[in-house]
């Protein structure tokens, strides 16, 4: 599948803390929710398309991309997804498609919770986790050195911003996988700004709510049908993350792109999206 281009223009404003670029479109409205590091830009093979039919609210997460990091300790999961409620709310978004990568699969799936059990709003039409954190696992190595707090923070200061995020790269990728000046570039120029690397710490050191398996027990409440897209090789969020959220999730369908890493949007962005276009057609 080759993205066709899109003639929408985006706007750009602030939201409460969060920076969102708002490409005009159909309904469903798409929003889109990025991992830990990482900003608006990692959906950028796959917006041409996922805009041709549908409003697409690319949004950077608190504290990521171009948007505020306050220092007001409020980093945790919930506290992202009461954001990201805040702005549909704003916005007056009713009924829309929640797509979250890694971090943001995980929030989009709280965001997918909230809005089916509270009556003041309406359910999402549908999920999409893309390597989504969901469950207790292993903390990848990159976010363990982030949870280390004021020597992360210092670190990142010093290291050269590409080299950091190739390195990462090289980590969360399948082996062997290629990364172009682009792709590096767009992932390492948020971390010049000493706020974003303030709130990578936070979010890292409060990346884990202490009740996880209160909120996990409510996964087989959610009706809200859901695409689950998983690279094989993922080193970040394993795949048995993916195979046990299909089990439990009553209205999931897992899609496993083999050969393929944590990122499928950056390492096979034509086949993931092709996988994600039709689970949009379905819903339609």
């Amino acid at each position: 599948m080759t993205p066709a281009g899109s003639t929408a223009h985006p706007s750009e404003a602030f939201h409460g803390s969060l920076f969102v670029r708002d490409h005009p479109g159909g309904d469903p409205t798409l929003v889109l929710l990025h991992g830990f590091g990482a900003n608006g830009f990692t959906w950028r093979n796959w917006l041409p398309t996922l805009n041709r039919d549908h409003r697409v609210l690319n949004v950077d997460l608190k504290g990521f991309g171009r948007s505020h990091a306050p220092r007001d300790g409020r980093y945790r999961p919930y506290d992202h997804v009461e954001e990201v409620v805040g702005l549909l709310r704003e916005l007056n978004i009713r009924r829309p498609v929640l797509m979250g990568h890694s971090m943001g699969g995980g929030i989009a799936i709280l965001t997918a919770l909230r809005l089916q059990e509270d009556p003041e709003l309406e359910p999402a039409r549908g999920l999409v986790m893309v390597s989504g954190a969901a469950y207790r696992q292993k903390i990848p190595k990159f976010i363990g050195m982030a949870r280390t707090g004021g020597v992360a923070r210092a670190a990142m200061s010093v290291l050269p911003r590409k080299e950091f995020v190739n390195m990462v790269l090289r980590e969360v990728q399948a082996p062997g996988a290629q990364r172009s000046p682009e792709q590096i570039a767009g992932y390492a120029e948020p971390f010049g700004r000493p706020e974003v690397r303030y709130a990578t710490v936070e979010t890292a050191l409060n990346l884990i709510p202490e009740d996880l398996e209160a909120f996990t027990g409510r996964y087989p409440t959610l009706e809200t049908p859901t695409q689950l897209l998983w690279g094989e090789v993922d080193r970040v969020v394993p795949l048995w993350v993916g195979r046990r959220l299909a089990e439990e999730l009553p209205n999931a369908t897992l899609t496993v792109l083999f050969g393929c890493g944590h990122i499928p949007q950056d390492e096979l962005p034509e086949e993931s999206l092709e996988v994600v276009m039709e689970f949009l057609d379905d819903l339609a």
